[in-house]
């Protein structure tokens, strides 16, 4: 049997052939791929945009929640703390210290430590620490937890005479005397 050879030029242009349709589907599927990558993209700017525009509207509040808070910032510093009468310091002692004795022993405390029950007074001490307010609160002893208790700074909270007063009765009750003021030995040697 004698072998028919074929063109050998028929068999590598079907060998080309083959790899022209590789090829040519490689195309195809880089083409497809380019269409839903741009599909994709399409989808995903939109989703940038979007995202974009969420953005500039929370800075957009967050711009008008501070410039609010500023305005409160300003008009709570031009409040002026309110300076109460005696009547209304004894019955705020009433309420906070439960004995009368007591009672008495701080308001000539108060008396001698603030004498004129300014609720924004400061006194400077030595070591540059400063008493604040009605009861004379030390900023240097006690400022991390007036700040903690009232949601205020020192100074915001001791110049209210209702904080400091609350304060000032919370000093009584954690330690029992009130040997914290020094008009406590001035008023005990009466």
């Amino acid at each position: 049997m004698k072998r028919i050879n074929l063109n050998p030029k028929w068999h590598d242009c079907f060998r080309n052939s083959f790899k022209s349709v590789i090829v040519l589907v490689f195309i195809m599927l880089v083409i497809g791929s380019f269409g839903r990558l741009s599909k994709l993209l399409e989808i995903k700017s939109v989703e940038v945009w979007e995202l974009s525009q969420k953005v500039d509207h929370i800075e957009q509040q967050l711009e008008m929640i501070e410039d609010e808070n500023i305005v409160l910032a300003v008009q709570a510093k031009e409040v002026k703390a309110v300076q109460l009468s005696e009547d209304q310091i004894k019955k705020l002692l009433g309420i906070l210290i439960p004995k009368k004795k007591d009672q008495e022993r701080f308001m000539a405390i108060l008396k001698c430590e603030n004498g004129t029950h300014q609720p924004d007074r400061v006194n400077v001490n030595k070591d540059g620490s400063i008493d604040l307010g009605l009861s004379q609160i030390n900023n240097r002893w006690h400022k991390k937890r007036v700040e903690e208790m009232f949601n205020q700074s020192f100074e915001e909270a001791m110049k209210q005479p209702v904080n400091n007063l609350v304060y000032a009765a919370y000093l009584y009750k954690e330690s029992g005397n009130f040997h914290l003021w020094a008009c406590d030995r001035l008023v005990a040697n009466k």
